[in-house]
């Protein structure tokens, strides 16, 4: 007899959520706090799936380890702040969503 998965996981931000718009709203954000010049969009979307410190370091070239860090903590604060402002499914996954609830 075979037996039927009762749950299959799936990371969320960047797997299923497209996060990237949110990601570079808030790093411009951060930059401009800072007195920088903003980011392109496509910095940002390089790093989006690798995390808010990489996405930081590469945004923030040559900032310290404590600027990073303070960094971190206001990217976090603001994302809960926008996280559902721009974030949108990836094309597919409602229909990869439904494909698997009727299986």
């Amino acid at each position: 007899m075979q037996e039927k998965n009762s749950a299959i996981l799936f990371d969320l931000d960047g797997t299923l959520l497209n996060s990237g718009l949110t990601f570079h709203k808030i790093v411009n954000q951060l930059k401009k706090e800072d007195d920088q010049e903003e980011v392109p969009f496509e910095k940002v979307r390089k790093y989006s799936s690798r995390g808010a410190s990489l996405i930081l370091r590469n945004s923030f070239s040559g900032a310290n380890e404590k600027k990073l860090k303070d960094l971190k903590k206001s990217f976090l604060d603001k994302y809960y702040e926008f996280m559902l402002d721009d974030i949108c499914l990836y094309e597919g996954v409602t229909d990869l969503i439904n494909f698997l609830k009727n299986k």
